[in-house]
């Protein structure tokens, strides 16, 4: 049982590599979020409202960033492998899949409406500037679209990598806790019956 619990537990050189890549790959984003954060404080330090424009521009690009991080993060999420039936007659517990379900529903309405709608971006893109630019004090429309670009990509990435690194992984040792937790149960129910077997054996024996 202890040598299950060691390799379930171990990892391997290749996705130790995999995640020293994706977490520089985060951090990389990361960099550039920052980056792009101090580019809209030198542009709201031109003007003599500083706070309102930088305000607006952080709200605009943190709710972007979260959206298409949302999105990334639909995207990131695998099909779950088909479980032979024997296997599954093994185990008490099935996992419950439904977010993988929704989520796999969800990217293909995306990708239906963006593949439709693909031509209509950059007009949307425009209202969406103009709206902020008449109801706030950022008066730079490119710079608003800009912004919105820059984010929605980094966000996107971030969701699909932190998805891929962390949030299977996470999926994955819960699967495997609950496998070990049935073996464990498995083991002591069959060794409290052996024993239960064996002495009333030897109590038989005796008479």
């Amino acid at each position: 049982m202890l040598n299950a619990l060691k390799k379930n537990n171990e990892i391997s050189p290749e996705d130790s590599l995999v995640d020293e890549r994706g977490n520089k790959g985060i951090i990389f984003i990361l960099f550039l979020a920052i980056l792009g954060i101090g580019v809209m404080i030198l542009y709201s330090c031109e003007g003599g409202t500083f706070i309102s424009v930088i305000t607006t521009l952080f709200f605009v690009s943190g709710g972007i960033f979260t959206f298409s991080s949302l999105i990334g993060f639909l995207f990131g999420i695998p099909r779950t492998m088909v479980i032979d039936e024997s296997e599954k007659s093994k185990s008490r517990y099935m996992g419950n899949d439904n977010l993988l379900q929704v989520s796999d529903w969800l990217t293909k309405i995306i990708l239906g409406l963006g593949l439709t709608q693909i031509h209509q971006i950059p007009s949307m893109l425009k209202r969406i500037a103009k709206f902020i630019k008449d109801n706030t004090e950022v008066s730079n429309q490119a710079l608003i679209i800009l912004i919105l670009i820059y984010f929605a990509c980094l966000g996107f990435l971030f969701g699909y990598l932190w998805t891929r690194l962390y949030f299977i992984k996470m999926l994955r040792d819960s699967d495997n806790d609950v496998n070990n937790d049935e073996e464990v149960m498995t083991e002591v129910t069959t060794k409290i019956t052996t024993d239960i077997t064996t002495g009333v054996s030897t109590g038989e024996d005796k008479k």
